[in-house]
């Protein structure tokens, strides 16, 4: 009997260290938790992630949280995060804002974005210049990611600019170094 969790395992590694012009389908939190560990693995200079709340479900896996932890302790590295919702009024706390405000890391930036801006934009990630997780539906979390697509990570680089500006930072290191935000 084939076991298809490993089958697709395999394939995101094999497409994540290939840098791989192949679309992935995901449907399900433990599936988006593993293709954005992948992004933190393999990703060089930049992680972006556009999300409503940064749901506990992708967000908590430990795995996840490690592999992050690891890509901002790295050189040159810039992870900058846009929600819908304020994650600091989260009851309980947001699992991965928690985890990431215990680090001592100045290259992280999390923004709340002008809902009234949003004009029909599905949440997504972005590595790198190639590497992408694209929602088709927010509530199903089922969505397409992509290692080696280069004109759609640049499409989706373009979306997030426009979402930056439209956002104001909530958290950044530099803010919980000076005692601003209280977790």
């Amino acid at each position: 009997m084939l076991d298809l969790e490993k089958e697709y395992k395999a394939l995101i590694d094999a497409c994540a260290k290939e840098k791989r012009d192949h679309a992935i389908e995901n449907g399900h939190s433990k599936h988006a938790a593993y293709l954005l560990t992948k992004f933190f693995e393999t990703a060089i200079t930049k992680v972006n992630i556009y999300s409503g709340a940064l749901s506990n479900e992708v967000f908590g896996d430990s795995d996840l949280q490690a592999t992050a932890l690891d890509f901002i302790g790295r050189e040159n590295t810039k992870l900058t995060i846009v929600v819908e919702t304020d994650v600091r009024e989260d009851e309980p706390i947001n699992k991965f804002v928690e985890f990431l405000s215990k680090s001592d890391k100045k290259n992280i930036d999390i923004r709340l974005f002008n809902i009234s801006e949003k004009k029909g934009i599905n949440h997504f990630a972005v590595m790198d210049e190639s590497g992408y997780r694209f929602e088709i539906d927010e509530k199903k979390m089922k969505a397409i990611a992509n290692f080696g697509d280069k004109k759609m990570t640049d499409k989706l680089y373009k979306i997030f600019d426009y979402l930056c500006k439209n956002s104001e930072s909530i958290f950044s290191q530099d803010l919980v170094l000076q005692g601003e935000l209280a977790y």
